[in-house]
């Protein structure tokens, strides 16, 4: 049998999607992300018990939005078992070199991508922020990192 897996939500949105009907804000301050990091790590604290977990999922909204010292704080917090999968949401435009880099010293081993459409007309249509250009260029960037999965999300 295997463990339990933990899906932390990340609420924050640079804005929000005319489709969305997930929890989620566009107060992305850095204080707001602080506090919000403090008091999901309070909970992790008054939760845990004996068991731990073989996945961690960063879902969201936008998990990417949150610094990697926020992300690596609830790793730490969080029990894993050894060789847990570690999953991130994140949005193209977030997805560069040193943010790959920095999700794979974490320990992220599954990039989950919002790209939603290749077709620019439909992403205006959705209200992404991103174009489809930057969608390859995010796909290609995260292939290189070389993480164990690179997944992408999308509309029909």
């Amino acid at each position: 049998m295997s463990e339990p897996g933990l899906y932390v939500h990340i609420p924050f949105c640079s804005a929000i999607c005319p489709y969305c009907d997930f929890a989620v804000v566009t107060d992305t301050t850095a204080n707001r992300r602080e506090r919000y990091t403090k008091s999901l790590l309070r909970e992790l604290e008054t939760r845990q018990g004996p068991a731990v977990y073989d996945t961690l999922y960063f879902g969201g909204g936008t998990p990417s939005l949150l610094e990697p010292d926020g992300l690596g704080a609830i790793l730490s917090a969080a029990q894993l078992t050894s060789g847990a999968r570690v999953f991130l949401e994140a949005n193209p435009e977030d997805v560069d070199d040193d943010a790959v880099a920095g999700w794979k010293e974490l320990g992220v081993d599954t990039l989950a991508l919002g790209i939603q459409s290749f077709q620019d007309k439909v992403l205006d249509l959705l209200g992404r922020r991103h174009s489809a250009d930057a969608s390859r260029r995010a796909l290609e960037v995260a292939k290189a990192a070389s993480f164990d999965t690179v997944s992408i999300d999308l509309i029909f």
